[in-house]
């Protein structure tokens, strides 16, 4: 279990499983453009649930809707190269995989999702769509494209190789909080209540927190850097990225305001770290997991 669930989750082994039974029901490839999960049974909005995902290319979406009685996890599949083509998109769909796995305890699950392919060509990706009743947590691995998390609450931890983050949410946000880029520009918008000691550092661009109900204090910030605290916190909040804005914004509905999200022109370079850009990494607790190589279809 990754540390930023452990304080929501009991330790429980990370081993993903291709569903054909159980709670979720599953499919090990896309034949068509989209594979669809979805829980058999009602879920209990008094239990928490976290979700772990990892896409391997493409996007992820996580949105939270108490309407729901059941978790929805939808991959859309996509040959990106291949608009005049359709059976070499077709096949590029084929050798994707989606994987779910829920493991349940008393009053608490996590959902784990995950994507792979057998392609090494980066011309396919998957774009994730996670609807649920509640979210509890989230750590997100993905590559590629934007990660967006709405009406979230609890640990999040996000690293997103050469993409966009952005993170709205009406639940005050009291737990830790990691945002890491390599190439790509993030927003968290969180509302009254929230707490948290900011440490935000970018690169090449500019980063800021504006509190729109309040005041926050202890601030030291230049043009690429803040640090700053907020109520009385208990946590931390870390946001890092090689080339883009870093903007937290205290405000009353935060999900209300939304934005276009440009997709990022892919700089492989520094998704390979060939230039020493692992340097978004800095500050970071030493023992900090981290992905070191972007994700290449073997």
């Amino acid at each position: 279990m990754h540390p930023r669930l452990s304080t929501l989750i009991a330790p429980i082994a990370l081993v993903p499983v291709l569903l054909s039974a159980g709670f979720v029901a599953g499919c090990a490839s896309f034949g068509s453009e989209s594979c669809e999960v979805a829980l058999h049974e009602p879920q209990d909005h008094t239990s928490m649930i976290a979700f772990d995902v990892e896409n391997f290319r493409g996007s992820v979406e996580i949105r939270v809707d108490p309407s729901l009685y059941a978790i929805e996890v939808t991959g859309h599949a996509h040959g990106a190269w291949f608009e005049d083509d359709p059976e070499a998109e077709d096949a590029a769909r084929r050798v994707i995989a989606l994987e779910t796995d829920l493991e349940e305890m008393p009053g608490r699950s996590v959902m784990h999702i995950r994507t792979d392919t057998t392609r090494a060509e980066e011309d396919h990706e998957v774009a994730l769509v996670i609807r649920t009743p509640r979210c509890d947590g989230a750590r997100v691995r993905n590559f590629g494209g934007l990660v967006e998390l709405v009406g979230t609450k609890g640990s999040i931890d996000i690293e997103n190789l050469v993409g966009n983050v952005e993170v709205r949410t009406n639940e005050p946000l009291t737990q830790d909080i990691t945002i890491l880029l390599t190439d790509g520009t993030a927003y968290l918008q969180i509302p009254p209540g929230s707490t948290g000691s900011f440490d935000l550092e970018t690169l090449e661009g500019v980063a800021r927190v504006k509190n729109r109900v309040g005041d926050a204090t202890n601030t030291y910030s230049t043009r690429t850097s803040i640090q700053t605290v907020l109520e009385e916190p208990t946590n931390a909040v870390v946001m890092r990225t090689n080339r883009g804005d870093l903007r937290v914004i205290v405000m009353d509905d935060p999900v209300s305001l939304t934005r276009v999200m440009r997709r990022r022109t892919i700089d492989y370079d520094d998704g390979l770290f060939l230039r020493g850009s692992r340097r978004y990494t800095r500050n970071l607790p030493d023992d900090e997991a981290r992905v070191s190589t972007v994700p290449n279809g073997n």
